[in-house]
């Protein structure tokens, strides 16, 4: 919504408020990097939609017909979102890059982030947080939910072999012993 309303006219005031509703999406869900690619295809259908984008970002509002002219305004409205979007996360985290000051403490934390073998979305989610570019605190919990519902959505598809064993069995019992327990 707050993306449909930038698109459509696009205002300091709506930028402002774009981006902190998207950088507390960021703050307070794991799952919000999906976002990422549903507004990049947002953006890319403002900019082929058959209505102008008005921009009011001056003292006069101004009407952008242009496809290139189009696309750059989306492009700069995206990254305003996502620098807005960062400044909250960080905010979040208390401007706090490291997971602890203490240098022990630092370094099993990092051993937990630096596992071999996490795909490729991961890695680059652990560079950003090596080049300062998000909290280690949000990365670690981040890297945390995507193994874990990789594991729960392979167990959707496909029980696990020893679920079976977790279930109640429901004995059965010869006639003679059940027949006096049951009511008349």
């Amino acid at each position: 919504m707050a993306f449909e309303r930038l698109s459509e006219r696009a205002t300091w005031g709506r930028l402002l408020l774009a981006g902190l509703a998207l950088g507390a999406a960021f703050a307070t869900k794991f799952s919000a990097p999906i976002l990422v690619p549903v507004l990049i295809v947002l953006g890319l259908a403002a900019v082929v939609a058959p209505e102008p984008m008005a921009s009011a970002f001056s003292r006069s509002a101004r009407t952008i017909e242009s496809r290139a002219g189009r696309a750059t305004h989306a492009a700069a409205m995206l990254a305003g979102m996502g620098l807005m979007a960062l400044v909250v996360l960080w905010g979040s985290y208390g401007f706090r890059g490291q997971l602890s000051p203490d240098p022990v403490v630092r370094a099993e934390g990092r051993a937990l982030l630096d596992e071999p073998g996490r795909g490729a979305l991961a890695a680059g989610v652990l560079r950003a947080a090596d080049l300062g570019l998000l909290p280690e605190d949000y990365v670690r919990g981040l890297l945390f939910v995507l193994e874990h519902s990789e594991a729960v959505s392979s167990r959707i598809a496909r029980p696990h072999p020893s679920s079976r064993s977790r279930l109640p069995s429901r004995r059965r019992c010869p006639s003679s012993s059940c027949s006096s327990s049951r009511p008349s």
